[in-house]
C-alpha cells in the first residue's frame, strides 16, 4: 500500500493531538499562555560542545537499557524523551513518592547525575532554544497568548535597559 502526501499531515495532527490531550490531562489551564508548555527535555545549548554532552546524555542511557545500544533509534528517541521527564521530575518524585516505592530502587533513578538533572528543563514559546522540542497542539488563542507574553518580556528588558542607560548617561551622582 502506497502513502501519499497526507501521511505527512496526519502524523503531525496526531503529534498534536497528543501534546493538547497529555496537556488537558496533565491540568493546565487551555485559556492561560502558559499551556503552551514544551515536554521537558534537554537543553544542551548553555554547555561548551552541545553534541558532545548529548553524546554523554545518550551513552548514561544506553548504558542503563537492556540491549540499549542495538535499540531502534525511533524507541531510543521515546525513552529519552522519557528520560528527560524522569531528569526533570526527579526531585518532585524523591519527595513525593512513598519512600518504599520501586523507582526509588532503580539504578537509573538514582544514579543520574547531577549535570544531567539540570539540563532537563521545559519551555515556552518565549523562552525556546534550538532545542526546544516543536510546540504542537496550541490553540491560536494560547499561540497568540504566548507572543503576547513574549512581548511583554520584550518590553520589560527594554524598559530596564532604558532605565539604566538614563541612570548611566542622564542622572549624574
Amino acid at each position: 500500500m502506497e502513502h501519499g502526501a497526507g501521511e505527512g499531515a496526519l502524523s503531525a495532527l496526531q503529534k498534536a493531538d497528543d501534546q493538547y490531550l497529555s496537556q488537558v490531562v496533565a491540568g493546565l489551564n487551555c485559556s492561560n499562555e502558559r499551556f503552551a508548555v514544551s515536554p521537558p527535555y534537554f537543553d544542551i545549548s548553555s554547555t561548551p560542545d552541545p553534541q558532545a554532552a548529548q553524546n554523554e546524555i545518550d551513552l548514561f542511557d544506553v548504558s542503563h537499557l537492556d540491549n540499549g545500544s542495538n535499540m531502534n533509534s525511533r524507541v531510543f528517541l521515546i525513552f529519552r524523551m522519557l528520560f528527560a521527564s524522569l531528569c526533570f521530575h526527579s526531585e518532585l518524585l524523591k519527595t513525593a513518592l512513598h519512600r518504599k516505592n520501586k523507582l526509588h530502587a532503580y539504578p537509573l533513578f538514582n544514579h543520574i547525575p547531577r549535570w544531567i538533572k539540570l539540563l532537563a528543563v521545559v519551555a515556552y514559546p518565549w523562552s525556546c532554544t534550538e532545542f526546544t522540542p516543536v510546540f504542537t497542539g496550541i490553540s491560536r488563542h494560547v499561540a497568540l497568548l504566548s507572543k503576547m507574553e513574549g512581548l511583554k518580556e520584550d518590553f520589560l528588558k527594554m524598559k530596564i535597559e532604558l532605565m539604566n542607560e538614563f541612570k548611566e548617561n542622564w542622572i549624574r551622582g
